[in-house]
Order: structure tokens, then sequence, then C-alpha cells
């Protein structure tokens, strides 16, 4: 993780040798009818070009559209969404989104962009374009561009917002949610978040929204609200349970210090190890 400011828009950079190489690979296998359509559809001001009878390389072609796309709020990611539901992803499409997310973004190196993508191919969200609308409306925050369908694009914006004082960044909170939003599996998001985020303890807006406190953080000062144990069957473990989880599960919780059953279990217990429904953590000891 090397920054966590906002891209800035007033201060165009120059286009990357490497990257246009990148585009232009993937590009090499459209044929010249859909490399033309793709073109007018995204550059305005570059499909005269096409229409043009003075000839033009197709590279010369690309650079252009490629100089005229980075100069809006969106950038490079419609035009590499595209060609990914084109193409499927491919080794050349995985090393675009990963090319073009190190550039645009400048808050994980490459090795992290290619590490977080890779763990994105497993989630599958219905209709997660209005999830994320969903997400960023529960934050106060207008909706997602129309490119964000699919998760790497999703957490590619995501990763260009700036976090409010005392939470994580949205793109960090963003990969802790989908992990219950997809089958509840896929735990590797929520410990990626957890291995790069700098806040000891993340915090969910809608916590702080309904005045609640989060649950501290293993070694870290702060008295747990309350200690139980799960009856539902497998969660064994006594755990600190923050009062904000979701009783998703079907069984029943124990209070560690009368042994009285009280309320559903917060745990869900559909899907293989109980996940924490507020930031997506295994049950394991305190969180």
């Amino acid at each position: 993780m090397t920054d966590t400011r906002e891209r800035v828009d007033d201060a165009p950079r120059e286009l990357p040798r490497y990257l246009v190489d990148v585009v232009d690979d993937v590009c090499a296998l459209l044929d010249p009818l859909a490399f033309g359509h793709m073109v007018r559809r995204f550059g305005p001001r570059s499909r005269a070009a096409v229409d043009s009878t003075v000839p033009m390389s197709r590279r010369a072609l690309l650079v252009q559209l490629m100089e005229e796309m980075c100069h809006r709020p969106d950038g490079l990611a419609p035009l590499v969404r595209h060609l990914e539901v084109r193409e499927g992803n491919t080794t050349a499409i995985q090393r675009l989104k990963v090319a073009v997310a190190a550039w645009e973004v400048e808050l994980f190196d490459a090795e992290e962009w290619n590490e977080v993508f890779t763990l994105l191919e497993d989630v599958r969200v219905p209709d997660l374009r209005r999830w994320y609308a969903q997400f960023l409306g529960g934050r106060g925050r207008p909706g997602p561009p129309a490119h964000c369908t699919e998760p790497w694009s999703v957490f590619l914006h995501a990763a260009t917002l700036n976090a409010r004082p005392g939470e994580s960044l949205p793109c960090f909170q963003l990969l802790r949610q989908l992990v219950l939003a997809g089958d509840g599996r896929n735990f590797a998001l929520a410990d990626w978040a957890d291995a790069h985020d700098t806040l000891p303890a993340p915090r969910d807006p809608e916590e702080e929204r309904h005045g609640q406190t989060p649950a501290p953080t293993p070694g870290t000062s702060g008295t747990p609200r309350a200690t139980w144990s799960c009856a539902c069957g497998r969660c064994s473990t006594p755990t600190a349970v923050p009062t904000s989880c979701s009783p998703t599960g079907g069984g029943r919780i124990r209070d560690s210090s009368s042994g009285a059953r009280t309320g559903a279990c917060p745990w869900s217990t559909r899907n293989g190890p109980c996940v924490n429904s507020s930031i997506g953590r295994r049950a394991t000891g305190h969180i």
C-alpha cells in the first residue's frame, strides 16, 4: 500500500509506453470493425479519425483514444471492462486490469492489485452495481459509474474514494462486505483487507450511524461489550459479539456469566465457519 490520496484529474500525466503496449496487445485481437466500434463508443473526439480518409495506424488511434479517456473521471476503466466482456478474463486482460489500476490509483503496487483482483474473481453478487449503489448510498455518497458491474471495477472505483475521519478506506469496507454479499465463504477478502488496512480497528459507518462503538481489536485497550458462547453447534469459541451483528444464524447465543440463552445467534452458520455479519471476520477468539 503506497498512498491514500484520491486521484487528481487536474494534473494529467503522460501515458507510459508499457500501458499502451498492454492495451494494444488486447486490441490486436479485435477485428477492424470491432476496433472501430470501440473507438466510436468511447472516444467522441477520436471517432473522427476512424471515419477520416487519412490513414492512421491502429496504435496511433489507440493512443488518441486513451488520452481522451484519461481526462475523464472514470479514466480507462470503462475501456478495460468493455474488452474484458468481449475477451473474458484472459491472462492479457488480467495484466491490463492490473496495469491500469496501478497507474490510475497509486494506493497499491502492481503485485497487490494483482492479488486483490485475483481474489475478486471468485466473487459472485447478483446485480452487483445495484448492491454497490446501496453500499455507497449508506455512506452518503452518490451512485457508481455505469462501468461498475464487475467486482474488480467496483473495487477500483472504491479505491479512489477517501475515508471519513476514523473510518477505514471505502475499498476495505467494500471487501469485508463482499464476503457477506457473496456466498459467505471468501474469507480471503477480509483477510486481505485486514492485512492492508492501516486502522487498528476497522469501523463500519452503519455502526457509527446508530451511535455504536466497534469491538476492540486483540491486544488493544478496551473492554469487550459481552462474551458469549454460541449454542448453534458451530460457534463454540467464546467471542466478543458486537451488538450490531445481524441475527443470520439459526441457533441461540448463551450469556457466559449466567448460562441463559438470549436472542438469535449473531453468526452466519449456513456456509462453513461463522462470520461476523458486520465486518466479515471469522469467529476465532475476540474480534
